[in-house]
């Protein structure tokens, strides 16, 4: 079998079912989703003993954490998530996406809007308007909606699984607020504080 590069230096971990998720989400997107989805997928052919994801990340790529979350969601064997330092924006989907959802007592989350960013330069000339540049523009337009349609329904799916409404969970949204491990906990982000590993 072929595994993705540095797949090898996880192998201690996952001999103990853990998964690391250190850094910047988008650092090498490809590559830690690869390697994460990997250890996901030959930890479930393994057994379907529960699996725990270390997860000290300010973020990074949403379409990353979102593929991640498909693998964590879809894993036969639970993936518990423990936040050992930080889990900030796309870290926080991919926290949200694990069966069971722990933090250490000094961890810290947080949870935004991200960027819906559309690149529009070179697009359009002044004179002449192709009909490449048309399909272009459209299709930039359907990325867009396809992030907006995401958003909303991390949103709602926050606002689910915490218990807490959807009104103020927009508000959190847009504050980008830090979270510390007892608010987390309090607010249903997280399920339990733990001081050492499982």
């Amino acid at each position: 079998m072929i595994y993705p590069k540095g797949f090898d230096e996880l192998r201690p971990f996952l001999a103990r079912r853990e998964i690391i998720l250190v850094g910047d989400v988008a650092t090498d997107p490809e590559i830690q989703e690869q390697i994460i989805s990997a250890a996901i997928l030959y930890l479930n052919a393994v057994s379907s003993e529960s699996i725990t994801l270390f997860v000290d990340s300010c973020g990074g790529s949403g379409d990353t954490a979102q593929n991640i979350s498909d693998n964590i969601k879809n894993s036969a064997a639970p993936v518990y998530g423990v936040v050992t330092g930080v889990a900030y924006s796309a870290a926080f989907a991919v926290i949200q996406a694990c069966h069971r959802r722990m933090a250490y007592p000094n961890a810290k989350l947080m949870f935004h809007g991200g960027s819906l960013t559309i690149r529009v330069d070179n697009i359009i000339d002044a004179k002449i308007v192709s009909e490449d540049t048309v399909r272009l523009g459209r299709k930039q337009i359907d990325e867009l909606r396809k992030r907006i349609s995401y958003h909303q329904k991390e949103i709602s799916g926050i606002a689910e699984r915490s218990g807490q409404p959807l009104k103020l969970i927009k508000k959190w949204w847009k504050e980008e607020r830090i979270f510390t491990a007892p608010e987390a906990k309090e607010f249903g982000f997280i399920d339990e504080i733990v001081k050492k590993p499982i």
